[in-house]
């Protein structure tokens, strides 16, 4: 879902919850910032996966997962240089995880992000082992 603007929305965001019952939810164009903590953002029952933007107004991505999904932050991916993505693991029974992840490419994307994007595709389609 493109949020734009998660911070007014959250009353929204919860009753589609409510309703659907998903067990991820992603989010592009959260417009957070460093200055707002996640107590803010938060839904009972979630983990909260994000990236902001580092420069400039809008953009960032998130995922809300179910407590009811064993998941953990794949900071390698997330943090793979690509301006915004955030990535994490979901358990799915003793030997297998799911990699999930959730990508904003913005219109304005300049030709180098355009390559970190498919760099982090390929890194994210040849994952095996990723934590």
């Amino acid at each position: 879902m493109n949020a734009q603007s998660i911070n007014n929305k959250l009353p929204e965001l919860q009753q589609i919850i409510t309703d659907k019952a998903p067990k991820i939810v992603g989010l592009t164009e959260t417009w957070l910032h460093e200055d707002i903590n996640e107590g803010e953002i938060s839904l009972m029952n979630f983990q909260i996966y994000r990236s902001d933007r580092q420069q400039g107004n809008g953009g960032g991505v998130l995922m809300y997962v179910h407590d009811s999904l064993v998941s953990s932050p794949c900071q390698e991916l997330t943090d793979s240089g690509f301006e915004e993505s955030v990535w994490c693991t979901v358990q799915l029974n003793r030997t297998s995880k799911l990699l999930v992840g959730n990508i904003y490419r913005s219109p304005a994307s300049s030709n180098e992000n355009n390559l970190k994007l498919l760099t982090l595709l390929q890194k994210a389609k040849e994952a095996r082992n990723i934590t």
